[in-house]
């Protein structure tokens, strides 16, 4: 069990009726817990107000899409914003096929197609001075080398979700069924994007070329690559932030 709040039925009954609470092992900085299996409760450890309902009013922007729908206003449980979405079914793979490549390649396409142009409040995570800032923090100099190796010029084409690792999806066999947590979205580079997915996916060159052909990105392999790169040196250095491990990425640069 991973959540930092614990709560009760009760308790969260004079928001949202409800018959069975269960706690979720799911999310590293927030307390969630399933709602009859058909909910998803939210308690926000950490994000701001400001940042919450930016996710609320991105999701409602993009509401016709594999995305949970918000079932609540935001309130306050045990002084800890919270809200409630619908659960989305299916499971988050462990190997991604082919298929489910080209299931989140059409949903970004779809999602960018709504976001491009469109400003958010949040602070850009993937902002180069930003990163270049953590990546000195770090004090870990396979970081510092890497970035000062790597020439990348980055655009600012819209709101990009940011964190599509593969327990921010579900699928019913190879059909995308949810994209969620979008708590952190913000505006960036819509190529970075399809990086986080090719890093954290851990895609070869079959699913790279599947990824960015099924988009329609106009971007060779190799100059891909430089996005992979910076991807992985942003996580590592937003895992050095928080003094979370980060052995097991690193080891892609």
């Amino acid at each position: 069990m991973s959540v930092k709040t614990q709560i009760s039925k009760k308790e969260i009954s004079s928001f949202f009726e409800v018959q069975k609470l269960e706690c979720s092992s799911d999310g590293h900085s927030d307390s969630v817990y399933f709602l009859d299996d058909k909910y998803i409760l939210k308690l926000f450890e950490k994000a701001s107000e400001k940042s919450i309902k930016e996710e609320m009013n991105l999701l409602e922007m993009i509401r016709s899409l594999s995305v949970p729908r918000v079932k609540t206003e935001l309130f306050y449980l045990k002084e800890k914003p919270a809200l409630i979405y619908t659960k989305q079914k299916g499971q988050s793979p462990q190997k991604p096929t082919l298929k489910q490549v080209e299931q989140i390649a059409l949903f970004l396409k779809c999602f960018h197609g709504f976001t491009k142009g469109k400003t958010n409040r949040n602070e850009k995570l993937f902002d180069k001075q930003r990163v270049w800032t953590l990546v000195k923090n770090s004090k870990d100099t396979r970081l510092i080398e890497a970035y000062e190796s790597l020439e990348i010029d980055l655009k600012n084409d819209g709101i990009i979700h940011g964190d599509i690792f593969l327990d921010n999806v579900v699928f019913k066999e190879d059909v995308l069924s949810g994209v969620f947590d979008f708590i952190d979205a913000c505006e960036g580079d819509f190529i970075l994007e399809l990086a986080v997915v090719a890093f954290s996916w851990n895609l070869d060159e079959k699913g790279l070329n599947v990824l960015l052909s099924t988009y329609g990105a106009n971007i060779d392999s190799k100059e891909f690559k430089k996005y992979i790169k910076y991807a992985l040196i942003c996580y590592c250095s937003f895992r050095a932030a928080v003094k979370r491990d980060y052995e097991d990425i690193i080891i892609g640069l």
